[in-house]
């Protein structure tokens, strides 16, 4: 389909509540700072930006990723580099061979699901807090690998260089926040739009516009989870500052990676709330809205990834 991005569907479907500036695409909440996050990323996201046949490619070259992301942020020096590539290889052999199967089973249970028509919107809160959990789980397997880099970076000196490099990210993701809202929500929708016709192919104009209406319904979560962000890596640096032991690094990654910081304002418990149900809905009306040609594309790239992850995991 053409992308629907057109001045005057925007206008009529996201300018009543273009008000607030927004940044373009919503960062799940889970994102976090990023030496944390670059370890998780092609946990979570590899799979829905990479097509059915690229995914073990993908996976394979994510060692690489994972270690450019990560030494942009520490300031290493040789054995730094080598302590963070075993680290590395060490977490990739746990997620493949622990989290693959579970992520594949995951995938394999939707698939069954829609094609023997069981959908309903509580199946769709259902399948929305099974993959929570499934991220949660990668991230307490993460974290013992993640506190273990970290703790080689604890001077004042290494500290600073985090600190400085946290606060470019910040700087750059506040930036964004300042783009003409008509602007930012329909590359927000086109980015979501991309997404999803990876798994159903086309999207028809009248799906096009739920993907439009989440987003625009969605437009005050972005700057959140911004200041959500700033708050939580503020908590890093503070916690590392600390001169922390190796036991106390880990259960503090886990609970940052997995809560809110409260300070950010608001309650978070409900923030996620009104974010789960919104994400919930989107998930139920798109696959309830799928043609018959659809529904089978998406049947068959669910349990094409199912079986990719399955055979990366032996």
């Amino acid at each position: 389909m053409k992308k629907i991005t057109t001045l005057n569907l925007l206008r009529y479907r996201c300018l009543p509540k273009a008000e607030k500036n927004v940044f373009k695409g919503v960062s799940e909440w889970y994102d976090t700072f990023k030496p944390f996050w670059a370890i998780l990323l092609f946990c979570g996201v590899v799979a829905p930006l990479s097509g059915c046949s690229g995914f073990k490619i993908a996976y394979n070259f994510s060692y690489g990723y994972i270690e450019e992301k990560a030494s942009f942020y520490l300031d290493q020096n040789s054995s730094d580099k080598e302590f963070l590539l075993l680290k590395i290889r060490q977490f990739m052999r746990w997620h493949k061979t622990i989290m693959l199967p579970r992520y594949a089973q995951f995938l394999e249970e939707e698939a069954s699901i829609i094609e023997s028509n069981q959908l309903t919107k509580e199946s769709a809160v259902n399948s929305i807090n099974r993959a929570r959990q499934l991220l949660a789980e990668t991230v307490v397997g993460a974290a013992p690998y993640i506190s273990s880099v970290l703790m080689r970076h604890t001077s004042p000196s290494k500290i600073g260089y985090l600190k400085r490099r946290l606060g470019e990210d910040i700087k750059e993701k506040q930036k964004k926040l300042t783009a003409p809202p008509l602007e930012t929500v329909g590359e927000r929708t086109e980015k979501i739009i991309d997404r999803i016709e990876r798994f159903t192919g086309a999207l028809d104009e009248l799906q096009a516009v739920i993907v439009v209406d989440y987003v625009k319904d969605t437009q005050f979560f972005p700057p959140y989870w911004i200041e959500n962000r700033e708050k939580r890596q503020l908590a890093l640096i503070q916690f590392l500052a600390s001169n922390p032991e190796k036991p106390e690094t880990t259960a503090f990654v886990e609970h940052v990676l997995l809560h809110f910081n409260k300070s950010a304002g608001g309650d978070p418990n409900k923030i996620v709330a009104r974010w789960r149900s919104r994400i919930s809905r989107l998930l139920y009306d798109l696959l309830r809205s799928l043609a018959n040609d659809q529904r089978e594309e998406l049947l068959s790239s669910l349990r094409k990834y199912a079986l990719d992850m399955r055979e990366l995991s032996q």
